[in-house]
């Protein structure tokens, strides 16, 4: 026995009928203010009543008057600021808009022939500061980049020879009098600092400007010359 309707098992769905979104919106927009109608009726309700938070100092027989005067100074205030805002650009603009003032014209003045110089004996040539003058007024740029490396003020010179990319240490007798590892130890951090500052070589030199130290050519570190070889 086939049950009534069966030709509808499993067929498509009954049409929907067809609603207007606009319709649909515009009732959702009645039924939104009329739910802020509500909740402002019971807002007023509430104020009237007392029962809405004030502070402290507000006399509690005047609670009723403290937000709506809250609100009534707010919007005062911000028409105020308006106001301000809208008369100070015109004036803003008309300032920067206004005319140049023009610069008056000087009156020219009569350039008067000068009277002949008596000649003057020709000034005496000074002396050019000697060398030593200078480096004694101010430090070397590149002996306050090794302040830290030398703490004891060993380095006396240090010149950038050749291309730029030797860096020539001249040290004081300190330097030369020191134990050979108190000597390796400086002569390995100057190593350090000198290739950190852009130079490939490094020498030691002593007061008579005779090298007792270089860098090695094979491998790291420095090479010091013993008295010996110096002699």
């Amino acid at each position: 026995m086939i049950p009534p309707n069966s030709s509808q098992v499993g067929g498509p769905p009954l049409p929907v009928p067809y609603e207007n979104p606009w319709g649909r919106l515009a009732g959702d927009l009645v039924a939104v203010f009329a739910s802020l109608r509500l909740q402002l009726r019971a807002l007023w309700r509430r104020n009237r009543e007392g029962d809405l938070p004030s502070p402290s100092f507000w006399p509690r027989d005047l609670a009723p008057l403290f937000w709506p005067g809250l609100l009534l100074g707010l919007l005062a205030l911000g028409l105020v600021l308006v106001l301000a805002l809208a008369g100070g650009l015109p004036r803003a603009a008309s300032s920067a808009t206004g005319p140049q003032p023009v610069p008056e014209a000087q009156p020219v003045q009569e350039i008067q022939p000068e009277p002949e110089l008596q000649s003057k004996p020709d000034p005496q040539p000074t002396a050019a500061p000697q060398p030593s003058a200078l480096a004694t007024e101010a430090p070397e740029p590149l002996l306050t980049l090794f302040a830290e490396q030398d703490p004891k003020g060993m380095i006396v010179l240090a010149t950038a020879e050749g291309d730029g990319s030797v860096l020539s240490l001249g040290v004081a007798a300190a330097f030369t009098t020191a134990t050979a590892r108190q000597q390796g130890d400086l002569a390995r951090q100057w190593l350090e600092r000198a290739q950190q500052l852009g130079f490939d070589r490094l020498e030691i030199v002593d007061l008579q400007g005779r090298t007792i130290g270089r860098q090695a050519l094979v491998g790291s570190g420095m090479i010091l010359l013993s008295p010996q070889h110096l002699s």
